[in-house]
């Protein structure tokens, strides 16, 4: 399994049936004059693509984002239903994960990771938290 995409937004859904996902406001960058840093909510959005060989069914699914200290700011567990597709495809799925009150601590970069059926997957993302200039 692996990742197509996956960034930090201001919204995101998903429409399971479609496996359609619509995202506004895409970011990387947090800029702030205060830390720690309390952000309300964020979205993250992933789309997976399966191998052809992998079968359809439930997955367990777990995002953390981490720190430049390897410190843990949050970690989420769930499932990932992957669909059947048609033969020769590799299936695809996309999930939406609300993040709500993450406290960053310090500026930095803050990585975010996936790992499905404990396997952490190659893709990972960064997110920027940077302290405004006056």
């Amino acid at each position: 399994m692996k990742i197509v995409m996956m960034v930090t937004a201001d919204y995101a859904a998903a429409e399971p049936p479609l496996n359609k996902l619509n995202v506004l406001g895409v970011f990387n960058r947090i800029v702030s004059s205060e830390f720690p840093l309390l952000y309300r909510r964020m979205y993250l959005a992933v789309n997976f693509e399966g191998e052809i060989s992998d079968s359809a069914g439930p997955y367990d699914v777990s995002i953390s984002i981490a720190g430049e200290d390897g410190q843990v700011l949050i970690a989420i567990e769930g499932q990932l239903d992957m669909p059947d597709s048609s033969p020769g495809v590799a299936p695809q799925h996309c999930i939406v994960a609300e993040l709500n009150q993450l406290v960053f601590p310090v500026p930095g970069d803050y990585r975010i990771y996936v790992s499905v059926s404990d396997v952490e997957l190659d893709e990972s993302t960064v997110l920027r938290v940077v302290q405004a200039v006056s």
